[in-house]
């Protein structure tokens, strides 16, 4: 066993749980990594962006915006205030956004409309129409036969539709915005002409201040009228209501005192004065009794205690049992409940409890006393008060009717000097034509128009495009799930990494790239196509290396095994296992070790197929008892090299009884004997099972991934099902990897990252390149 179950399992988790470490942090590499993969999309969607923005601009139709600034002049304001009391300055925010809801509204534009008659141009009128739009109106123009032969000019019906239309675009290209925290407005209009934008900004401040002026003199004509005729009505009010007060005195002999009141209405006074303060003393000795029978009731230590804070007794009473239920609360602690101590604080502190209501019931019948004392004092009162309004009442009857005439009187009076006041006010600011706001900068003329924005627009679709690209580029980065790094296989799967194995294509096979062999030899290996004796062409090469990689870990791991049985497994079929087995086997032998290479896919012999096609006799006879080893092995020519092909004449259905068989077992015996290395080509192991019948009978596993294709939850699913394979595994050789896009998964620190300055260090051929391959082919059916 080539590691222990416990240690590779701790192994696992620790690779795991730096990896968490890690995704915690913002990984720098990693970013920098994504922009060098994705920055091509990245540009591309900038330009497509760029070219729609230009697009748009070609075609776009300038806008050019005109403004003209307002100023509330306080000083004007301040000066009409201090002869009225009428003020007319805006003193918060809601004042202003009213005043510029104003300026937008239709009453503004229609004044404009027809100043300028608007409605009658259609130039005007088309602005902000779409093309589309503009082109149907024109062909209902052109199609209208009503419309040649009349004479009589527009209806009525369609110039106050040409009226609205106006005053529409009036309204949606005209814009209000306070200048920060001053009292200076910025209206703002925009349009296809830089001339009529300019005269029609002037025009809206214009009408603007026009009709701030008709409305103040409105208003003031409007109060003055209606005030005029209000006076005249509260004169011959307020005159008879003197006259009935005279009246009446004289009618019931009714003569003020010196103090304004009679006798009866002064004792009458004094008795309801001292009902009310009875009444009072009442409601307070009341709520001092229901305190203090509240606090009783309650039992509890708090309320009593504010029930009776004018009580030193309690307040005494309430120190000591503080002081005892400190001390108990201390020996609680150190001694525990079952103490003597505690206990006899714990009585000593309901002692006090029991003292400190014992003498806020005695205050409380003190109030209950008080309290009825109290009513006694009021139903006297009451009763006296009674008498008094008796002997008063007809006196209090006539000077009732006194006062009724009396605050008629004085209402007419008020209300009519009141109205005086008002109506001066209104004369004098209707007299006073003065304007709050004026205009303090004219509208200005625009050069150059202010929509649309070339470089912003450019910017901004650029950013867009940016954003677009770099969210493909996000989606793509989260769909790459595949092994692409070193890092990402110790990472993920927590083993070894032996290698990178480039993809390889023959693009011209020539003689010196074949085995040579005898024509008429039938035992020996053919190497039909230049993938399966690559190693030996390229010896030199990375794709050597990441073997060489495979060789040492089993050396280092399986020291000591007289015979080495690696297995040679993949995922997935086409991955390359069956071309990484084959050139395995050949490395081993081309350093001096006997080496046999088992094609052991009796359900897709790919190896047979590349190097033994003319084989009639294989691994299945031999399980089965049908022929000996002699008569099934191959030989290599030049290096020491054996094969067992697997000759599949029909299909098996229980081939992994057969890796799993006692036959099988003691074949791996008998070649254990002659050779140093013996590997296997097993079938993938997550379409099979047979990998998982014959793993007990191997010392150790490589694993093949194929680079960027085969997914990494699918390779640790097939780990965590098969942990027989991974406490086995030498490794993880990523093959068909594309040299020439590493860089862009490189990251610092990493060994991939210094890949070009080792490079050097390898030698390829020139028939062999790196790009798309074929590489698995012999794996597949």
């Amino acid at each position: 066993m080539v590691v222990h179950p416990d240690t590779s399992d701790k192994q696992f988790r620790q690779f795991h749980t730096v990896k968490s470490q890690k995704n915690d942090a913002i990984d720098f590499d990693y970013l920098i990594a994504v922009m060098q993969r994705q920055w091509r999309l990245v540009a591309v969607w900038m330009v497509i962006g760029m070219v729609l923005c230009i697009g748009y601009l070609v075609n776009a139709t300038p806008l050019y915006t005109s403004t003209i600034r307002i100023l509330y002049d306080q000083s004007q304001s301040r000066a009409v205030d201090e002869l009225t009391s009428v003020s007319s300055v805006f003193e918060d925010q809601s004042e202003f956004e009213s005043q510029m809801e104003l300026i937008k509204s239709q009453r503004i534009a229609s004044k404009v409309a027809e100043q300028h008659n608007l409605q009658l141009n259609d130039d005007f009128l088309r602005e902000g129409q779409s093309a589309l739009v503009a082109v149907i109106s024109s062909a209902k123009k052109i199609f209208d036969i009503s419309q040649w032969f009349n004479d009589k000019g527009l209806s009525e019906a369609e110039l106050a539709d040409r009226r609205k239309s106006a005053i529409d675009v009036l309204t949606d290209n005209v814009s209000v915005s306070r200048i920060k925290r001053t009292y200076i407005l910025e209206l703002a209009y925009t349009s296809e002409s830089s001339t009529r934008a300019q005269h029609i900004a002037s025009a809206f401040a214009q009408a603007y201040l026009t009709d701030q002026l008709d409305s103040k003199y409105d208003a003031t004509r409007r109060a003055s009228e209606w005030l005029q005729v209000r006076i005249e009505d509260l004169k011959q009010q307020s005159l008879a209501a003197d006259l009935a007060v005279q009246r009446f005195k004289a009618e019931n002999d009714l003569f003020d005192t010196g103090s304004g009141q009679n006798i009866a209405e002064a004792q009458l006074t004094g008795a309801n004065a001292q009902l009310i303060a009875a009444k009072g003393e009442i409601a307070r000795r009341k709520a001092e009794f229901d305190r203090l029978d509240l606090a009783i009731k309650s039992s509890q230590i708090t309320a009593a205690v504010e029930a009776s804070l004018d009580s030193q007794i309690v307040s005494d009473l309430r120190l000591k049992f503080l002081d005892v239920a400190k001390l108990h609360s201390q020996f609680l602690q150190k001694l525990g409940d079952k103490h003597i101590r505690v206990i006899n604080l714990h009585k000593e502190m309901s002692e006090y409890q029991k003292l400190m209501f014992d003498e806020l019931r005695r205050i409380r019948d003190g109030a209950k006393s008080k309290y009825e004392i109290a009513l006694e004092n009021e139903k006297t009162l009451r009763a006296n008060l009674q008498n008094i309004v008796g002997q008063t009442a007809d006196a209090n009857k006539t000077q009732a009717q006194l006062r009724e005439l009396e605050r008629e009187a004085k209402t007419y009076k008020s209300l009519l000097e009141n109205f005086l006041q008002k109506y001066q006010e209104a004369i004098q600011q209707q007299s006073f034509p003065v304007n709050d706001a004026r205009i303090i900068q004219d509208a200005n003329f625009p050069d150059a128009p202010s929509s649309p924005r070339k470089f912003m627009s450019l910017a901004i679709s650029m950013i867009l495009g940016a954003m677009l690209g770099s969210g493909i580029g996000a989606f793509r980065e989260f769909r790459d799930r595949f092994f692409r790094t070193a890092d990402q296989v110790r990472e993920d799967l927590g083993l070894e990494f032996l290698g990178l194995a480039p993809k390889l294509e023959l693009q011209a096979i020539g003689a010196h790239f074949v085995t040579k062999v005898q024509e008429g030899n039938p035992k020996a290996i053919r190497h039909t196509n230049g993938m399966s004796n690559y190693v030996r062409n390229q010896p030199f090469s990375s794709f050597a290396e990441a073997l060489r990689g495979a060789k040492v870990a089993a050396d280092i791991t399986l020291e000591g095994h007289h015979a080495k049985v690696i297995a040679v497994v993949s995922s997935l079929p086409g991955e390359g296992k069956s071309t990484i087995s084959s050139n395995l086997a050949q490395l081993l032998a081309m350093q001096g070790a006997p080496t046999l290479l088992i094609d052991g896919d009796m359900r897709n012999p790919g190896q047979t197929r590349a190097v033994a096609r003319q084989a009639d006799i294989g691994l299945v006879d031999i399980l089965m008892g049908e022929r000996s080893l002699d008569e099934a092995l191959l030989y290599d020519t030049d290096i020491p090299l054996h094969m067992l092909p697997s000759v599949v004449k029909t299909r098996i259905s229980h081939t992994s009884d057969l890796l799993a068989s006692h036959a099988m077992q003691k074949l791996l015996m008998a070649v254990r004997q002659q050779y140093a290395y013996i590997v296997i080509d097993l079938p993938p192991i997550a379409p099979v099972v047979d990998v998982k019948a014959f793993a007990m009978q191997v010392d150790a596993f490589v694993y093949v991934v194929e680079w960027g294709k085969t997914s990494r939850s699918l390779v640790k699913t097939v780990m965590a099902e098969t942990p027989q394979v991974r406490e086995k595994c030498l490794g993880v050789i990523l093959n068909k990897t594309e040299m020439d896009q590493m860089k862009l998964y490189q990251s610092y620190g990493s060994s991939d990252y210094y890949y070009s300055q080792y490079s050097s260090y390898y030698q390829e051929d020139g028939a062999y390149v790196r790009k798309a391959s074929d590489q698995g082919e012999s794996d597949r059916v």
